[in-house]
């Protein structure tokens, strides 16, 4: 397929070589023409001086012009290659906007798994004093969130202060996933790259964290007179709901999918 900057070269390169044609006809032919009497009785130049002088002056403004018009067609062409080469210059530039936003995105997405893996719940109710038959066990990533969402729906607010630490690493995490759907909102990625990336978000949620966050949600539904900050983590761990639920819209990705 011809694109656009071949034909315009293409023209040039037909216009600049027609005229050259032409100049060098009209040079050529002129002196010849303009010095015979016989044909031309108004421009007899046998009385002129040498034919050599007579020729010279005869040309001169055709090649003069022809310089002109050659030069024009110089710059001309000039104008469309600095053109070409600025938007290929965009092109490279947005191209590598677009690659540095795929590696940070990414990079961002594999701190989320690092953060969630690396995400550690102690049960220890040493200010509500509840006497669990698993006190004092730790707890790592997946099944740390499942032990956590399973003993704030039996004790609800009254463990409050004991989770706090823990509540705090998951609002982290809970922010890292915020700001990964915005920036890939955000981006300049293709419809491509945007989806993969979704889709790999997707997966590692609803594999690892679905269940245990929408457990917190139900918890929260039985709770009265809870605390202000015991229910700001289940109205965060609802956004994050939220967010998904608005990806599956976002990126044409089918929920049935993803339901683990």
């Amino acid at each position: 397929m011809i694109n656009v900057n071949e034909v315009s070269f293409r023209k040039y390169r037909f216009r600049s070589r027609l005229l050259l044609f032409i100049g060098i006809s009209i040079i050529v032919i002129s002196p010849y023409l303009l010095t015979q009497s016989a044909i031309w009785d108004f421009f007899d130049f046998s009385t002129t001086g040498q034919i050599g002088d007579t020729i010279g002056g005869i040309t001169a403004p055709f090649i003069n012009l022809l310089a002109a018009v050659l030069i024009y067609l110089s710059f001309e062409q000039q104008i469309v290659a600095n053109n070409i080469q600025r938007k290929a210059l965009e092109v490279q530039i947005n191209e590598n906007k677009r690659s540095e936003s795929y590696h940070i995105l990414e990079a961002q997405f594999e701190e989320i798994k690092k953060e969630f893996y690396d995400l550690k719940y102690k049960r220890n109710f040493d200010i509500s004093k509840i006497d669990h038959p698993e006190l004092g066990k730790i707890y790592f990533g997946q099944e740390a969130l499942e032990e956590y969402s399973q003993d704030i729906t039996l004790y609800m607010d009254d463990i409050h202060l004991d989770v706090v630490n823990f509540e705090y690493s998951l609002k982290y995490i809970f922010l890292l996933i915020e700001t990964f759907e915005e920036r890939l909102a955000q981006s300049t990625l293709t419809k491509n790259d945007k989806t993969y990336l979704a889709k790999k978000f997707v997966f590692l949620y609803s594999a690892k964290m679905k269940f245990e966050i929408q457990s917190i949600n139900r918890g929260s539904k039985y709770i009265e007179g809870k605390r202000e900050e015991f229910a700001q983590i289940n109205d965060e761990s609802y956004q994050i709901g939220e967010i998904i639920n608005s990806m599956f819209e976002k990126y044409n990705m089918d929920e049935e999918d993803y339901d683990i």
